[in-house]
């Protein structure tokens, strides 16, 4: 059972260097139209109960949901690419919510997500080397 881990383990850290190999750090100046969802953008929805709610929709690496900054391969990130205002999507963890807007993440946070070390490049070494 040891040896199984063992290569289980190895395995997956082969599969986790390729993939830390192939990160590159994200440029979000360079998004210039907000017609959908895509990475960069902060996304307003309205909430079956009135209640609105802002998510800053971000590269791989960058998830925060305590700063409501999602990763776009989150379960969420991944429902609201490619959607548009005025589009109803299900959350992820039940009921719907509606587009309300779509923009560019504020020069503030683009400006922190920079300063927190280049990137999302540093930011995923910083994980991996943080267990």
């Amino acid at each position: 059972a040891a040896k199984d881990d063992q290569a289980y383990l190895s395995a997956r850290r082969n599969e986790l260097e390729k993939e830390l190999d192939s990160v590159q750090m994200a440029v979000f100046s360079d998004i210039t139209t907000f017609d959908q969802v895509a990475p960069g953008c902060t996304v307003d929805l309205e909430l079956t109960d009135g209640s609105t709610k802002a998510y800053h929709v971000l590269g791989m690496w960058d998830s925060d949901p305590d700063r409501a900054m999602i990763a776009f391969t989150t379960p969420l990130g991944e429902t609201l690419l490619g959607a548009a205002v005025g589009d109803e999507i299900e959350m992820p963890a039940g009921g719907t919510a509606t587009v309300r807007a779509i923009a560019p993440i504020a020069n503030d946070l683009r400006e922190w997500l920079d300063a927190e070390g280049d990137g999302e490049t540093a930011r995923a070494e910083r994980n991996t080397s943080n267990p």
